[in-house]
């Protein structure tokens, strides 16, 4: 064999065993991307979507509160359902409400309790549920808020930055009302000695006060906000997150 012909045919030979070599290299590539993509696929197909609290089913649910506001307050505590509570322009609530509910859902109690307020309804908002007056006000709750910034802030300082908005001074001014809250809030002091409040970063644009405070409560560590108006002649208004 000249050697020329042997050179091709060994450099030949070569070259197809180096491929063969390549092959499970090349399979394996392929398949490791290929086996991620379909186990990220099947953990979504089989990842439930979170449900929704107001869903959950319960039994033997009594209540007896002398206040209406109170025992939706303790319904969204223990049931996980972030709440938001606007009272009539005389902040007039139910008294001595009583419900038993032997089986239904969490949303059969907001149902009941407010049937025993009929000038109040509940609907749900994204995943909260407001309480309002049936009969539509001038609410404050309705401005629409051009820009509200606010980095790690506690409920203290997020009453402070709503109250500070120039919307809702301009909106205050117009019905010759003071906001003045009512501490609701609990301050638990951690064993560092410092406050173990909640805290929250928000950048929003173009939302109405209800939005935000809609959006504050379903972040972690807040559950409830309350707006209302109160005094000997409704001459104030709280805002009150918690």
């Amino acid at each position: 064999m000249e050697l020329a012909t042997w050179y091709d045919s060994a450099t030949l030979r070569k070259g197809e065993q180096q491929k063969r070599k390549a092959w499970p290299t090349r399979l394996a590539l392929i398949a490791v991307p290929l086996v991620a993509l379909l186990g990220v696929t099947l953990t979504e197909a089989v990842t439930p979507p979170p449900q929704n609290p107001l869903h959950q089913e319960i039994t033997g649910y009594k209540n007896s509160e002398s206040d209406l506001f109170r025992a939706l307050q303790e319904a969204s505590y223990k049931y996980g359902v972030p709440l938001g509570i606007e009272t009539d322009a005389q902040g007039q609530t139910a008294k001595n409400i009583s419900v038993s509910i032997s089986q239904g859902t969490v949303g059969d109690i907001f149902d009941a309790l407010i049937q025993q307020a009929p000038n109040y309804k509940w609907v749900e908002s994204r995943g909260v549920v407001n309480v309002m007056p049936k009969q539509d006000t001038d609410s404050a709750l309705d401005l629409k808020i051009a820009r509200f910034h606010v980095t790690h802030a506690t409920p203290d300082d997020l009453h402070a930055a709503i109250r500070s908005l120039p919307e809702v001074r301009a909106w205050l001014d117009q019905h010759r009302l003071v906001e003045r809250g009512l501490v609701t809030s609990s301050i638990l002091i951690g064993s560092n000695g410092k406050t173990d409040q909640p805290r929250v970063s928000l950048r929003l644009k173009n939302m109405t006060l209800r939005e935000i405070m809609n959006t504050v409560v379903k972040k972690p560590g807040f559950r409830v906000w309350l707006v209302g108006r109160y005094g000997d002649h409704s001459q104030y208004l709280s805002i009150s997150i918690d």
